[in-house]
This record gives C-alpha cells, sequence and structure tokens, in this order.
C-alpha cells in the first residue's frame, strides 16, 4: 500500500472534500482515520454517500475510530469498522494482507490519558474505569431507554443546461469556459449501386442479306469453286463490303454463272443497297470472276440504345456517398464507447477510389459501381462531459442539499454548431437532490424531550419529506433517553 491509502480525516473535512480524496488515490484500499472530533460519519447520508462512492470506485474502505455513533453509522452500510489500526485483522481472518499491514506507516501516538506516575496508578485507574463501564453497561442494559429515530429528507429535482466547447486543438480540461479536447476518429467504407444510364442513340441492328451472281471474268475450260466467306463490295459512295453464306462452284463455260447467298458484314441499314450496286471481289479471284447483284439487298436496321454518358458515373458515385455517409454514424460508433459521443454535424467524407462496370458512352441499361471513401469525425469523452456538467449541477441544488449520484441522467446534444474545428454544443442533464441529515444534530434536538416536542424539534430542524418517526423503548415518562448514544437516526431515502 501507499500512503495515499490511509487519510486520517479532520473537523473541516466534508463529504465532497473527502470523496476528491478518494479520487485522487489509485489504491483498492484506503484506511479512513476518525478522530472522536470529526462529525463527518455522523452522518447516516455522508456514510451513505461514502459506501456509494467507494463503490464506483472500486474501492474498500476500512474506518479507524473510537465514536460510537460513525462506528454504528459505518457498520449499518457494510463498511468494516476497527477501533485502531493495529487492530486490524490479517487476511486469513478478513483483514489485510502481511504485505499491506506491513507497509502501513506508523502513526503518532495519541494518548487517551495523560500519564501516570506510577504504574499502579495506571492499573488501578483501569480497573476502575472497567468495573464503572460494567456497571453503567448493566444499567443500562436494563432501565436505561432507547429510541430510534427514523427520517425521510426531502427530495428535490434538479437540472442545469450547460453549453461546452470542444476542439482537437484543445488540450485540457477548462471547467470554468467550459472546454474540453475533442479526438479525431476516422473509418474506412466501401458499398455498391446501381443506376439507369440516360444516354440515348441510334444502333445498327439487323444485317442486310441478298443474293449475288458471279461470272468468269475470262474464258475458262475448267469448273471453279468460289468458297463461303469471299467478299464482295460496292464500288461507289461509301464501300458496303458483303459475305458468302455458301460454299458455290462455278461451272466450265464462257457463258457459265452461279447464284450465291451474301450477308452485309456490318448490321444496319448501310447494307440496304440497289441492284448492281455490289460488283467488286476482293482477293485472287477478283482476277476469274466478276459479281453483280441483280436485285436490291436489304433487311439492315438500326435501333434505339442507352449508353453511359458522364453525368451517370456522376449520379452513381453520389448515390453511393450517400449511403456510406447514411451508415457512416453507426460504423464508428462500433469503435467507441457506450457514454461516448459522435455529432453528425461533424463527419467529414473523402472518396478514395471509385469502380465502374461500364466504360464511358458503352452501351447498357444500367452501370453498376463500387465506391471506397474515408467517413472522419469528432469523437467527444463521455467521461470528460459528466465530469464538467456535474459541476454545474451541484450549483442548482438548493441550500442544504446534496445531489444523489445515482439519480443524473444527461440529456442529447443539443444546438450543435461545427465550424473551423471548434464544436459548440449544450447539455441538458437532469437529477435528484436530497436534503442532508445530521444525525448528531437530531439526536441532540430529541434528548431527553417528551416524545410530541421531540418530534416537532426535529421536524423543524430538517427539511424532510414526512414527519419523523420515532420508536421508543424501555421509555421513562414518556421522555426520550437522556444520553444521545441512546438514540439511533436512521435516514431512509
Amino acid at each position: 500500500m501507499s500512503f495515499d491509502q490511509i487519510i486520517h480525516l479532520t473537523p473541516d473535512d466534508d463529504i465532497a472534500s473527502l470523496r476528491e480524496r478518494l479520487s485522487r488515490t489509485q489504491a483498492q484500499i484506503v484506511i479512513l482515520v476518525v478522530s472522536n472530533d470529526v462529525a463527518l460519519l455522523r452522518n447516516a447520508v455522508s456514510v451513505k454517500l461514502l459506501r456509494r462512492y467507494a463503490g464506483q470506485m472500486d474501492m474498500q474502505i476500512v474506518v479507524v475510530t473510537r465514536d460510537r455513533t460513525s462506528e454504528d453509522l459505518a457498520r449499518r452500510q457494510g463498511l468494516r469498522v476497527y477501533a485502531a489500526l493495529d487492530k486490524i485483522p490479517p487476511k486469513s481472518r478478513g483483514g489485510l494482507s502481511k504485505q499491506d499491514l506491513a507497509s502501513v506507516p506508523s502513526l503518532p501516538h495519541v494518548p487517551i490519558y495523560r500519564s501516570a506516575a506510577r504504574l499502579g496508578c495506571w492499573v488501578l485507574a483501569l480497573a476502575v474505569l472497567a468495573a464503572a463501564v460494567a456497571a453503567l453497561a448493566l444499567v443500562a442494559a436494563f432501565l436505561a431507554p432507547s429510541a430510534t429515530i427514523t427520517l425521510v429528507p426531502a427530495a428535490e429535482p434538479i437540472s442545469a443546461t450547460v453549453s461546452l466547447s470542444a476542439s482537437t486543438q484543445m488540450r485540457v480540461i477548462d471547467s470554468v469556459k467550459g472546454q474540453f479536447p475533442a479526438k479525431p476518429i476516422q473509418v474506412l467504407i466501401e458499398d455498391t449501386g446501381t443506376v439507369e444510364t440516360t444516354g440515348r442513340k441510334r444502333v445498327p441492328d439487323a444485317t442486310a442479306a441478298g443474293t449475288v451472281i458471279f461470272v468468269f471474268a475470262n474464258r475458262s475450260l475448267g469448273a471453279l469453286t468460289i468458297p463461303k466467306g469471299t467478299i464482295v463490295r460496292t464500288a461507289s459512295g461509301m464501300s458496303v463490303r458483303f459475305r458468302t453464306e455458301e460454299d458455290v462452284t462455278l461451272p466450265a463455260g464462257a457463258v457459265a454463272s452461279v447464284r450465291a447467298q451474301v450477308k452485309a458484314v456490318d448490321p444496319g441499314p448501310n447494307g440496304n443497297v440497289k441492284a448492281g450496286a455490289i460488283n467488286i471481289v476482293e482477293g485472287t479471284l477478283a482476277f476469274q470472276v466478276s459479281v453483280l447483284n441483280d436485285e436490291d439487298i436489304g433487311g439492315g436496321t438500326e435501333k434505339q440504345a442507352r449508353y453511359v454518358t458522364l453525368q451517370d458515373r456522376s449520379n452513381l458515385r453520389e448515390a453511393i456517398t450517400q449511403k456510406i455517409h447514411a451508415k457512416a454514424p453507426n460504423e464508428l460508433r462500433n469503435a467507441i464507447k457506450p457514454d461516448d459521443i459522435l455529432p453528425v454535424e461533424t463527419l467529414t467524407l473523402a472518396v478514395n477510389e471509385a469502380i465502374f462496370d461500364k466504360a464511358l458512352d458503352a452501351e447498357g441499361e444500367y452501370l453498376s459501381g463500387k465506391v471506397r471513401a474515408t467517413v472522419s469525425g469528432l469523437l467527444l469523452d463521455g467521461q470528460d462531459i459528466k465530469h464538467l456538467v456535474a459541476g454545474r449541477l451541484g450549483d442548482q441544488a438548493p441550500p442544504g442539499f446534496v445531489v444523489l449520484p445515482e439519480g443524473v441522467s444527461y440529456g442529447a446534444p443539443a444546438n450543435i454548431k461545427y465550424s473551423d474545428g471548434v464544436l459548440n454544443l449544450q447539455i441538458t442533464v437532469t437529477a435528484r437532490s436530497q436534503a442532508q441529515i445530521n444525525s448528531q444534530d437530531a439526536q441532540r434536538a430529541a434528548a431527553a424531550k417528551p416524545l410530541e416536542t421531540a418530534t416537532e424539534d426535529v421536524a423543524r430542524l430538517f427539511r424532510l419529506a414526512q414527519p419523523p418517526e420515532i420508536e421508543l423503548k424501555s421509555a421513562w415518562f414518556g421522555r426520550m433517553p437522556i444520553f444521545t448514544s441512546r438514540i439511533t437516526v436512521v435516514v431512509n431515502d
């Protein structure tokens, strides 16, 4: 253990200063030394808050005190209480380990009695004191009355709206100005999409077809085979080429001829030609045969087709980018803590890559693509916000009231404005505050008084949700006990 694990309370300490001292130590076990002149743990609300703070900080509290009221209230809240540091048992019996005990620094001895001149005086004094205590305890057990005062402190809701600002340029939390650091965060997201193309143009469709007649270009006595795929074309205007669709044989003889099926090489209406337009044979056959279409060749058509424009690509990229921007907050929140805040107003998107399945001017009714983008934003630490807001909330509590930590609720950020890297926002926080009850004051106000008077005096002393309830045991003439130690104060939420 470190020296921070032993805290000596002073009469000036209150629950707020104690909580601050507890939050600064990193120890798991903290020993609170409470002298008889310290009234902090005589207040049931303060002891209850101490136990809650210890639970929130995952800390074990050990109380060292000889004050009866402080001891009783601490035990009621489940805290371990000992009369002195050397009374803390070893770990084997539910106390601290030998290493922890060995590291506890020696405390200055605070004498309970003044030194006696001789040892015999001490022994005699202790014996007389022990006998007197035993006698008084016996009398108190059978004769002295006791009382239990049950108090329900008044509670009031409180709220505060706090203006905050955050930036990555801020390095520390400024509680006065409400400023705190923001953390940059980013994530890589990709998505896909499809849009209809908007380009329109006429394109070739069906291919023109017909027949041509081949004849010998010079006298020949032998038959000649004209193979399938032989190219013939027009001679005038724009050259239109055709391809034979079958093998044909030109028989021998000076006036021999043969008809062959042909089809335009390219689809579309350009293949529609008039009779006599086809008169040239390509290749070596041009020296042996001549060709002519004796009838019109037709059947070539065109159609309207859609194609990819630059605007189509831009539209698709924008559509996918919007999808990425919409799902970016959820993607980013998966990487942050539940209490942290990620304002969507701070999100920015940068496209890293855009890929499309069709080139510009390519035919098609649809264009598909994929976009990869980096989404960046500002992350607000939830603990920083709670630290700033909680301090302002305490100022709203009525005099004599304390804020109950378990009742604090934080609203969603509002009035968010983001400009030049600085984020301004407002957070509304609500909570319950409860009147403080000083058990010692209640004991003194009720001691030795008739039951009705004690009830009225205690009711005037504190702000309560309902009148005090007092239970008397072994009462003398219906009066409260004279000794405050015989009066127990119970505070209910």
